[in-house]
């Protein structure tokens, strides 16, 4: 009797305290779910800035905590929550930070919205001018994420409007008031491991140029693989002397099977007489 009772009153105090937890605001920590990260080189300041933007499950329960780490020297500027299903900005975020002497991981607390975006400055600029070759500039960014993630994403804005991306994985993520935002979507990405994104930018017109060769490459592929097909052969001048010659060939090769076959059951029935 004194054991189940005193489960019973230890059963209520936890209770107690859970609901006591709740009352003044308590935030359990969650795994963000996809994060974007959008960045910014302000050439003529000698900074770059960058947006940080997550969100967690429609699944976890509000107020919640969730973190990320920056290398050392980004100066956060912004710090706003937003609503995952209406977009709409929200006054609900706040934040505290550890730093070290490598890096700085941040504490964002979120209580009305499942979102947040933060705004960041950081002297120089991601831009790597020093393996520039020719007309082309390459922007660079190394993160890792904080947990495993549904989606990464990653974009700069092009240096200049003559600049456009170029790669086999970026991609046009959309335009911003400073530019094209060009970027590399990544899904299924592993939490703690370094992600390095690259960016190649070329000259508008280098990229219209290559498209237009490439176009007219596909063209005169196109143009030869309609020429292997059946009704091009039976229908054109040459396709019709073609088929013609080739019908001919056909024909022979029928004869001589048929030839062939005769003198081996020829052979056959003399094998059987003797």
């Amino acid at each position: 009797m004194f054991v189940r009772t005193r489960f019973g009153i230890l059963a209520a105090m936890v209770f107690l305290l859970l609901v006591s937890l709740s009352a003044l605001g308590y935030a359990q920590t969650a795994p963000l779910q996809h994060m974007q990260m959008y960045i910014i080189d302000i050439a003529d300041e000698g900074r770059s800035t960058i947006t940080v933007n997550g969100v967690v499950s429609d699944e976890v329960a509000l107020p919640v905590t969730v973190s990320f780490s920056l290398p050392a020297g980004f100066e956060l500027k912004m710090l706003k929550g937003f609503d995952t299903a209406t977009g709409e900005q929200l006054d609900d975020a706040s934040y505290t930070v550890a730093e070290s002497e490598a890096s700085s991981k941040y504490h964002v607390t979120l209580t009305a919205g499942r979102g947040f975006t933060a705004g960041f400055d950081v002297a120089g600029s991601v831009y790597d001018r020093g393996t520039q070759m020719g007309d082309s500039a390459l922007a660079s960014m190394m993160f890792v994420p904080p947990n495993d993630l549904e989606s990464l994403v990653v974009g700069f804005v092009a240096p200049s409007e003559d600049y456009v991306g170029a790669g086999t994985d970026v991609q046009l993520l959309g335009e911003s008031d400073d530019g094209e935002i060009y970027g590399i979507i990544r899904e299924n990405v592993t939490g703690g491991e370094i992600q390095d994104f690259v960016v190649a930018f070329a000259k508008r017109e280098n990229r219209d140029a290559a498209f237009a060769e490439i176009m007219e490459a596909e063209a005169t592929a196109a143009e030869l693989a309609r020429q292997q097909t059946f009704g091009y052969w039976i229908t054109s001048p040459r396709g019709v002397l073609s088929a013609g010659v080739g019908l001919a060939l056909l024909i022979a090769i029928v004869l001589l099977v048929v030839v062939v076959r005769k003198q081996l059951a020829a052979q056959r029935q003399i094998r059987e007489d003797s």
